[in-house]
């Protein structure tokens, strides 16, 4: 954990690809707790599924008791726009509200970025992918969470990295694609890593 941090402190845009009990968690919370000390982030935007919001809220409380969060929760829409117009260091929200809540995150003014199950936006062309970029253009600060970075194809690693660090694999999918990948099909496409490029795109993700 030491070492992610220190890792996370020295990189404003990284992942952390640790397995699963790793402990990914307490460093990204404290990543922001040592910027904001040292005032460079004021508020954290995490975004994770449903299931975990709560386990997020706790996890912050036993990082520190300096820290508050708020989880943008509620029944309605106008409820999670009220929670997110609340004072706190952090604002948990669920995957699913991202695209819906995209122009209140932008006008939140957020400085830090914490994508947990980092592998919800390997696909870059869903809305919700499109919206959380969208919504991170202005965040200096950004940490994705994921113990298995590539789950079907190694293509996977171009969407989840648009989100945190669009400068690795550039912001062109064709290119990406090109560059890595070999169309082996006769009559329909069938990509396929080029010699040597699961290689090249696992050392790239090790910067």
């Amino acid at each position: 954990q030491k070492d992610m941090l220190n890792f996370s402190l020295s990189h404003p845009r990284c992942c952390y690809f640790g397995e699963v009990g790793t402990g990914k968690t307490r460093p990204s919370i404290l990543a922001f707790y040592v910027r904001k000390t040292r005032g460079k982030a004021n508020k954290c935007l995490i975004v994770c599924t449903a299931g975990t919001l709560y386990n997020w809220e706790d996890e912050i409380q036993l990082a520190s008791q300096n820290l508050t969060s708020v989880v943008l929760y509620g029944r309605s829409y106008a409820d999670r726009v009220s929670k997110l117009k609340l004072e706190a260091d952090f604002y948990i929200i669920n995957y699913d509200y991202v695209e819906r809540m995209e122009e209140d995150l932008l006008e939140a003014g957020f400085d830090h970025l914490i994508v947990d199950e980092l592998t919800y936006v390997k696909h870059h062309t869903t809305q919700r992918s499109k919206s959380l970029r969208n919504i991170c253009k202005t965040i200096p600060y950004r940490i994705g969470l994921t113990g298995t970075p590539i789950t079907n194809t190694p293509m996977d690693a171009f969407g989840e990295l648009l989100i945190i660090n669009p400068e690795l694999f550039g912001t062109n999918f064709y290119v990406f694609r090109n560059r890595y990948f070999q169309n082996t099909g006769r009559y329909f496409p069938d990509w396929h890593t080029k010699p040597g490029s699961e290689e090249k795109i696992g050392a790239e993700l090790d910067k």
